[in-house]
């Protein structure tokens, strides 16, 4: 088996691409004619089919595209669905209805289907809950008033199997936690430790697959926090609210030259979601699509949360039930823990930064759904979230097997010393071609995190580190929230573990990170600080997220602990969170000055253009700068880490930085995947929604 911590190529394309598309600041008006607030349209015939199971996805969407062509006052939402439907119903698959038997064959590739009538069979791997119909909800004061009603044959608007049971409405903070809010240390054995290390062997497309056991299943909706999402609390969803009048970060350069117009921008890509809507990622997306898709559903979803726009909602609603059905994000099905030529991918970071998204986007309008659609949403990222869980805990097995149980003590493979690879080496770009490739030094070379101008090097660069980097970061934010939303213990203790054992594992005393061996890439001496940056953001993010149900204990999580120089001595402080991010923004700021070690010359490289510092960087030597903001994924932190000041450095207070903010100098900005936010497109506007 060839398991593997290194980028695959494809996904190398993708964050080459990603790093040198540029994030442009808002500033166009948004022309929201149409968008009624207060109207709720009835739930969609391809949304009511994936509720109720009556349908393949592909009839229902060929029913909604005819009722919608049949209707001259269809909404905006109605039409949008119904064009995603037909472009569903045409792109190969085809459906038969059996007249004699009432049965629906659903034919793709060529292979039949035969599902019996009143359901639906989903793609492969999925487990689908066993519902019937919900009927359409006409307005939003109907929504609040049966979100949480009891299941009934009474309360049609969450009719449902006699089985579902409504969640709580209110929920202590221990009762979304569980068991994980006792995880404070890596010396912690997981409650279950079995649960996300089962996989299933020889599928049909997969060496080594996930195939998800019956009993991720539910049949109640997940418990909500006792106040609020978790994406936010009742306090900040006012403070937010009060500064769509006050501002600033309203519109481009409200704040300062440069400054993004968030609110216009959100408006904007809601208002195209509502008339155009979003298909999701299809069977043939590339995996850097998986980044982008979903960003208009999740603005909209957002407008809904400030200002309960009806069309906003029901467009919301539809999408993310329109999305159970969908092939394509049926994870379990679509993706290998090890493919048929044992390639182990270390982290399916595009499609689980979809994932994200989609939580983000459910959180925002969750309170508004009855518990029959939270049943459906709910089942539908559980499975794709354990997915994503069981393949980083079986993959950091490989070092550390009984890692579940609290125990490091038995170590293999490059966490354990009597093997003699615990040192990285690798080739290098020697030629200032900004590749590497036979017309490089062929001779692998030791790899340091950096050179200081007095001789001295940084740590050696260790494998176990390599383990611990930004494509796993963006998997452990996405199953961690998910399991946040879904109130499941297992999900949240395995992101805080991989969270402990980065700063365990894969940072130095000084705040360094192992993510520094891909300083030099694309000729972009910091390119390795901007992948550690990720690391970061997705520890302050989850930090945030945690902190809202009363648990603070990635900020407070310290250790010593490490191998191979990660070890914390006496004469340093212990490594924690806080300490990785005043690295990172000390060498943002440039009060370090550390240089990219290039181990191939005699003399190191001490001038400006080497330094790992400041913010700007020239992608493959362009001559034209791009200025990196992937600082902006710290802002939901800066009141859990006061000792960072990180919104100091972020919002550019002259007191602390003389750095100019980003994008006013004309250049353009980058901050991740998105435009204006976290390195994982996560968040709406995290300057307009700061603390």
């Amino acid at each position: 088996m060839k398991l593997r911590h290194s980028l695959s190529p494809g996904a190398s394309a993708g964050l080459i691409f990603s790093l040198a598309m540029a994030a442009c600041g808002g500033g166009a008006s948004t022309d929201k004619a149409g968008m009624t607030s207060g109207q709720v349209t009835p739930v969609s015939e391809v949304a009511r089919a994936v509720i109720a199971g009556t349908a393949t996805p592909p009839e229902a969407a060929s029913q909604a595209a005819s009722a919608a062509a049949k209707s001259a006052s269809a909404t905006a939402s109605e039409r949008r669905l119904s064009e995603a439907a037909a472009a569903a119903d045409s792109g190969g698959a085809s459906v038969v209805t059996g007249a004699a038997n009432n049965k629906v064959a659903a034919r793709t590739s060529g292979t039949p289907t035969v599902v019996g009538a009143g359901s639906w069979q989903s793609p492969p791997g999925v487990i689908t809950a066993s519902l019937t119909g919900a009927a359409p909800v006409e307005s939003l004061a109907a929504v609040e008033a049966s979100r949480d009603a009891p299941v009934t044959p009474d309360n049609p608007a969450a009719a449902a199997a006699p089985a579902l049971a409504s969640s709580p409405a209110q929920q202590p903070s221990n009762g979304i936690l569980g068991s994980a809010a006792a995880f404070l240390n890596l010396s912690t054995a997981n409650t279950n430790p079995t649960a996300t290390t089962t996989v299933s062997s020889n599928t049909s497309s997969c060496k080594v697959a996930f195939v998800p056991p019956s009993n991720l299943t539910m049949a109640t909706a997940a418990a909500r926090p006792a106040a609020g999402g978790v994406f936010f609390s009742n306090a900040e969803l006012t403070t937010w609210k009060a500064r769509l009048t006050s501002g600033p970060f309203l519109k481009a350069g409200d704040f300062t030259k440069g400054s993004p117009g968030d609110w216009d921008r959100i408006n904007q890509n809601a208002a195209e979601f509502i008339r155009n809507g979003d298909k999701g990622p299809q069977l043939t997306s590339a995996p850097d699509e998986y980044s982008r898709l979903g960003t208009g559903a999740r603005d909209a979803a957002f407008l809904f949360l400030m200002t309960a726009d009806g069309k906003a909602f029901t467009a919301v609603r539809d999408y993310l039930l329109v999305q159970v059905g969908n092939p394509a994000v049926n994870f379990p099905s679509t993706l290998c823990l090890t493919d048929k030529n044992n390639w182990n991918p270390d982290g399916y970071f595009f499609q689980g930064s979809w994932l994200l998204r989609y939580v983000v986007t459910y959180d925002f309008i969750r309170s508004a759904l009855t518990p029959t659609e939270r049943l459906v949403i709910d089942n539908f990222i559980r499975r794709n979230a354990y997915l994503f869980a069981t393949q980083m805990d079986s993959a950091l097995a490989n070092v550390f097997p009984n890692r579940l149980k609290g125990d490091y003590s038995k170590k293999l493979w490059v966490a354990d010393a009597r093997n003699g690879i615990a040192w990285m080496s690798k080739r290098f770009d020697t030629n200032g071609d900004c590749k590497v490739d036979g017309s490089d030094e062929p001779k692998p070379a030791p790899v340091y995190a950096y050179a200081k101008t007095d001789g001295a090097l940084g740590p050696r660069i260790t494998e176990l580190s390599q383990f611990y980097n930004n494509r796993r970061a963006a998997i452990a934010l996405a199953y961690g929230a998910a399991g946040l939303v879904l109130a499941d213990p297992v999900l949240i203790s395995s992101a805080k573990r991989y969270t402990f054992e980065w700063l365990t594992y894969g940072v130095w005393p000084d705040g360094s990170q192992g993510e520094y061996a891909r300083n030099g890439d694309y000729c972009i001496p910091q390119q390795g600080v901007i992948y550690g940056g990720a690391n970061t953001a997705s520890a302050a993010l989850l930090a945030s997220l945690l902190s809202r149900q009363g648990d603070t204990s990635i900020q407070a999580f310290s250790t010593r602990e490490g191998l191979f120089g990660t070890e914390a001595p006496a004469s340093a402080p212990p490594k924690t969170l806080e300490l990785a991010i005043q690295t990172q923004l000390g060498l943002i700021n440039g009060n370090l000055k550390w240089f990219f070690h290039q181990p191939w010359r005699d003399k190191q490289d001490f001038s400006d253009a080497n330094a790992m510092t400041g913010f700007r960087s020239y992608y493959m030597k362009s001559t034209k700068p791009l200025e990196n903001f992937h600082e902006l994924g710290l802002l939901p932190a800066t009141k859990l880490l006061p000792g960072a000041n990180i919104a100091g450095v972020v919002l550019r207070d002259k007191a602390v930085t003389s750095l100019p903010f980003p994008g006013a100098s004309g250049n353009s900005v980058t901050t991740g995947w998105g435009n204006w936010n976290d390195p994982f497109n996560a968040l709406p506007a995290p300057l307009l929604t700061r603390p």
